[in-house]
Formats: C-alpha cells, sequence, structure tokens
C-alpha cells in the first residue's frame, strides 16, 4: 500500500510573524543610513565667522598719524595785502600804533601798541594793566603781546608815526596786525596766538581768536 505525501504551507500566524520581522528589520536599516547621512554636522562643519566680526567700523576718521582725526589749522595770519608798517595813526588820525619786534622797549616784549587818544571812557578807579602798574594816571594804551592782550598805562611816549591807514586798510610787522574796522575803530593782534584787542572812542575789549570785527564789538 503506497503514502502519499501532501505538501503544507506555514501555518498562517508564522507566515506574517516572520514578514513582520522582515519590515523591521528594513525599517531599522533605513534609519541607520538616514542617521549617517545628516547627523547635524556636515552641512555646518568649517562655515565662516560672521562678516560683521571681521569687517571695519564704517565711518572710520582718517587717522593722523596715532589714529586720531587731524585738526584743521587756525590761522591768524595777516591780511595779505596789509602794508609793512612800524606805526600809524588811525583813519581819523587821532590814536596812534606801534609794532614792537623786540624786548627792548617799554613792554618788555615784542607786541602792538596802539595809544588812545580820542576816547570817552577811562578805566575805572583801581584798575591796572597787564603788568599790575595802575591806570588811574599816565596815558592808556591798549597792547597785544604773543600770548596776551590788555591795557598798557605808563607816563611815557612811543614816538610818532608817519603813515596813515584808511577804512579797511591793514598793517604788520613781524608776528602782529592790525586793521582799521571804520573811521575810529581799530582791531590788532598776534599772528601766532590769536590774542587779540578792538577799540573805538565808545569803549574797547579783548579777544583770542584773531582780529575782532565791530560785529563782535561788546561796547
Amino acid at each position: 500500500m503506497s503514502t502519499t505525501l501532501l505538501r503544507r504551507d506555514p501555518a498562517p500566524a508564522a507566515s506574517a510573524s516572520r514578514s513582520r520581522r522582515r519590515l523591521l528589520a528594513l525599517a531599522l536599516v533605513s534609519a541607520a543610513l538616514v542617521a549617517g547621512c545628516d547627523d547635524g554636522t556636515t552641512s555646518t562643519a568649517g562655515a565662516p565667522a560672521s562678516s560683521t566680526a571681521a569687517t571695519t567700523e564704517s565711518g572710520a576718521p582718517a587717522p593722523g598719524g596715532d589714529g586720531s582725526p587731524t585738526a584743521a589749522p587756525t590761522s591768524y595770519d595777516a591780511p595779505q595785502d596789509a602794508a609793512s608798517l612800524t606805526g600809524f595813526w588811525d583813519p581819523d588820525e587821532k590814536n596812534q600804533c606801534s609794532f614792537l619786534e623786540d624786548s627792548n622797549n617799554p613792554l618788555g616784549s615784542p607786541g602792538v601798541v596802539c595809544q588812545v587818544n580820542a576816547r570817552t571812557w577811562s578805566p575805572p578807579a583801581g584798575t591796572t594793566d597787564i603788568r599790575g602798574n595802575a591806570c588811574d594816571t599816565g596815558a592808556v594804551y591798549l597792547v597785544a603781546t604773543p600770548d596776551k592782550s590788555g591795557l598798557f598805562c605808563f607816563s611815557g611816549d612811543l614816538g610818532a608815526p608817519s603813515d596813515t591807514l584808511t577804512v579797511g586798510q591793514s598793517a604788520a610787522k613781524g608776528d602782529f596786525a592790525c586793521t582799521a574796522t571804520s573811521e575810529t575803530a581799530l582791531t590788532c593782534w598776534s599772528t601766532t596766538s590769536g590774542a587779540s584787542f578792538a577799540f573805538s572812542p565808545a569803549g574797547w575789549m579783548t579777544g583770542t581768536t584773531g582780529p575782532i570785527p565791530e560785529s563782535a564789538h561788546t561796547f
């Protein structure tokens, strides 16, 4: 008697279990491959530093030797058309000025000195000049030296000049200059320091920035 062998398919449950294991294995392999391709470092490694950290600040000033901005020099130069004189009268020929080029003079230093003859003012009692001398006696002068300006009072005589300025004309000698700003007003100054004075019959004043225009008079 012959026996016939019948082929039987695996049980459905076992087949389904093996299929799930294959799918799970494929999923794990795929996840590993993806993680190896995108680990958070590939796209940023070696990225350049921020551009703002390496740029020079815009609007930085041009260096002046030590890196600081260069300042425009201040000039108190005499006008280019100034006449070279040792002394002069004002346009009204009542007040006279002299340029002193050395220290051998009553002032004791180079300077420009104007004797104020025509005036409606007098220094208050007790006023002293730039040397500390009393101004209640003697002639009244205004003076500009290499570093200061103010009253200069003494009883001497600086001599009479032979030239006369016209309105708007200037005179200069050494480091000092003067301009006749009107028929009765003069301004004089140091061309190196800017120490200056201005006067008219109505009053006087001093300054530190060169010639004093009549629009700046405080008298």
